[in-house]
């Protein structure tokens, strides 16, 4: 049945004009904002054959499982306290809570090198990933670096500075590729990989400061009485958000960690590649909407208005946009791995056949969920990373010890397609129940 059975043509048309179309609407935004992200992640994918032809799967296996690793603490890195600073109408709070949002980069950081000076041997021997070495100790370096780029981003979202936002994206995506490519053709492996990663993100993370002089205030970065009251007002996004979105952050990096213990590095490369490339189409418009999204839910709820029709609009426009990346990639996916990325990553192709029905499933759900925290629905937000946590770990659990991965790559798919619908509908009924905040 059709979403919109209820409301009449004329007022759907109109609500879909006003919505997407006035100044300051969430199109003109998104077209600003999308881009400068459709380049930044076209990049990455146009690069891809000819990293492919200089790096092989095993070094992209450690790229992966570095990624995975900085993946997992990266939702928490801020104490989602940036998510918290785009919500009060005060400036001076949203001041404070990106001070805060900087302090926890630093302090999780440090914390975390202190675990693997302590730890990283070990770590290494259960992920099967002792080649990765001494690389573990920049895990800490690149989370301080991304926290500090998010805590930009989203401060740049909250003064709607979009055009910075989709500039900074663009800078990363250049360098990391330029990097890459250079430091590939004068012989590095992984470790090319790696400078690429770091290249990128110091340029963008320094370009958002640079250019932004408000966040040079003084009262951003000074403790204070202030800063105490407004940690404890919104302590409910590090109890609710962060703990869960450390549970999220190990949710989407556990497919890399049992597939890396149980099967050889070349496998794990040609899993990394499918989100290297083949979500690249989608994942553009993802990043884009979801800060933008938590904006646009933040000022309607503010309004004293119901984001529902509105979140139905934009899932409907999502769902049409993912359909054709989604079809072609199904189709034709291994020829196209095989003619673009060279013959030994046609197996690539396969594992992105089977898992992108989940892919376009958790990319809708995903992109909205934004709306948690703009609504101020955070424990219930934290009720679904947990059961996808508990739920994903048990069937890699029960599944990975078997050394199939083609039974691990249908399991994940059926599993997400579930999980992602029910969080859909766990994000309508938070906009039905917004909290309003002062």
């Amino acid at each position: 049945m059709n979403l919109y059975a209820k409301i009449p043509m004329l007022k759907f048309s109109t609500l879909l004009k006003s919505q997407l179309t006035s100044p300051g609407s969430f199109l003109r935004n998104f077209a600003v904002l999308g881009s400068g992200t459709l380049l930044a992640q076209a990049i990455p994918v146009l690069v891809s054959p000819v990293l492919t032809r200089i790096y092989s799967p095993e070094d992209f296996a450690m790229l992966a499982l570095f990624t995975a690793l900085v993946g997992t603490f990266t939702p928490i890195v801020c104490g989602k306290y940036e998510v918290a600073l785009v919500t009060p109408k005060k400036r001076i709070y949203a001041e404070h809570l990106l001070g805060i949002a900087v302090y926890c980069a630093f302090a999780i950081s440090i914390f975390l090198a202190v675990v693997f000076v302590i730890g990283g041997k070990s770590i290494l021997a259960f992920l099967n990933a002792e080649r990765l070495g001494i690389w573990i100790f920049s895990v800490p370096a690149a989370l301080l670096f991304t926290g500090l780029f998010t805590a930009g981003n989203y401060w740049a979202n909250r003064n709607k500075e979009y055009r910075l936002m989709s500039t900074a994206r663009v800078i990363r995506a250049v360098l990391a590729a330029l990097t890459g490519i250079l430091s590939g053709l004068a012989g590095a492996a992984f470790a090319g990989l790696l400078a690429g990663f770091f290249a990128g993100l110091l340029a963008a993370t320094l370009f958002i400061f640079c250019q932004d002089r408000s966040l040079l205030n003084h009262r951003i970065w000074r403790w204070s009485r202030e800063k105490k009251m407004v940690l404890s007002r919104y302590r409910s996004y590090p109890l609710y958000n962060a703990t869960s979105g450390l549970m999220d952050g190990i949710t989407l990096s556990l497919p890399v960690f049992f597939i890396s213990r149980y099967f050889p590095e070349a496998v794990v490369g040609y899993y990394a590649l499918v989100f290297r490339v083949a979500s690249a189409p989608i994942g553009f418009i993802s990043a884009s909407v979801s800060q933008i999204n938590l904006k646009k839910v933040v000022d309607i709820v503010n309004s004293g208005q119901s984001p529902v029709k509105y979140l139905l609009t934009v899932a409907a426009l999502l769902a049409s946009i993912v359909s054709l990346p989604a079809m072609i990639i199904i189709v034709w996916g291994p020829g196209l791995f095989a003619i673009l990325f060279g013959k030994q990553w046609a197996q690539s192709g396969e594992y992105a056949r089977i898992l992108m029905p989940a892919i376009c499933v958790q990319f809708t759900a995903s992109t909205l969920s934004s709306t948690m925290g703009a609504t101020n629905n955070n424990r219930l937000g934290a009720i679904w990373k947990i059961l996808a946590f508990i739920s994903t770990g048990t069937m890699l659990l029960l599944v990975a010890p078997q050394g199939d991965v083609w039974v691990i790559l249908y399991a994940l798919t059926i599993l997400n397609m579930i999980l992602y619908t029910f969080y859909f509908i766990m994000i309508l009924y938070a906009a039905h129940k917004p909290r309003n905040f002062k």
